[in-house]
């Protein structure tokens, strides 16, 4: 199924389990329809979300859908479009510099990591609820190693508490050592495994800026470091390129370390 397909017939799916009525979108420029039906029938403003657009892999569809909204958006008192939320790992290209934008603001935002008192909070709202209790060695290594990066927290304090501690009181140092091994080398994690696959297209850089630290300058402006950078795998460090997040340094430089060959003759 191309790109596209897949996208109408996602949004389809979305709609129906909102509870509209079952829907027959051909193609993108059906949408607006489908939006003024919902607005007749429902009465009221509606907010459009669409997450993980990055998804939609090509930008000739992303550009079609978004010239649809803008048409929709000329007669917004019929169709009762209020606001469009992209949500995704990435920007979105055409947007704001495109004069197709279709609002006049569009904005692009970052959603920041967790602080260290963030984490800890969500880790004491566990305690309190449950009573299970982790180990103050145990935070510190949760926040040490994820650095605050939303999945890999919840998931570490999930393998924690469903998996490695389960039915326990205290979630010890032993439990985190063998979750964080599980991690490197059992499990297959999204975000660890999409920080690999990324970091395969820009290998040579990679390899360099976890090999030769301090050397590698950052400037969004190249191409190949904003690729990095724009995928979560590296961020700016005092002007230098960096890997912030502690496991993903590990699970990068697990697989990319040179391959050493003993002659013992």
């Amino acid at each position: 199924m191309n790109s596209k397909k897949k996208f109408i017939n996602d949004f389809r799916k979305s709609l129906k389990e909102m509870g509209a009525d079952e829907l027959k979108i051909k193609n993108l420029k059906r949408i607006n329809n489908i939006i003024f039906e919902i607005a007749e029938k429902e009465n009221k403003e509606i907010i459009l979300m669409v997450d993980d657009f990055e998804k939609l892999k090509t930008l000739e569809v992303l550009n079609e859908f978004l010239h649809t909204i803008r048409a929709m958006f000329h007669m917004k008192k019929e169709y009762k479009l209020r606001s469009v939320i992209f949500s995704g790992a990435k920007y979105i290209p055409i947007m704001p510099d495109d004069k197709g934008s279709p609002y006049n603001i569009a904005e692009h935002m970052e959603i920041p990591y967790f602080t260290k008192g963030q984490v800890y909070d969500l880790l004491s709202q566990h305690e309190k609820e449950t009573g299970q209790i982790f180990e103050e060695k145990v935070k510190e290594l949760i926040w040490h190693n994820a650095a605050g990066q939303p999945g890999l927290t919840n998931g570490l304090a999930y393998d924690l508490v469903m998996k490695k501690a389960k039915g326990e009181k205290i979630i010890t140092e032993k439990h985190f050592e063998k979750t964080l091994y599980d991690y490197m080398y059992v499990y297959i994690d999204k975000n660890i495994a999409n920080i690999i696959n990324k970091a395969k297209n820009e290998k040579d850089l990679i390899m360099k800026i976890l090999f030769e630290p301090n050397n590698v300058e950052f400037n969004i402006y190249d191409e190949n470091i904003k690729f990095l950078y724009l995928n979560g795998l590296i961020d700016n460090c005092n002007g230098k390129c960096c890997v912030r997040v502690p496991l993903y340094y590990k699970a990068l430089y697990a697989r990319f370390k040179p391959k050493v060959n003993i002659d013992n003759s």
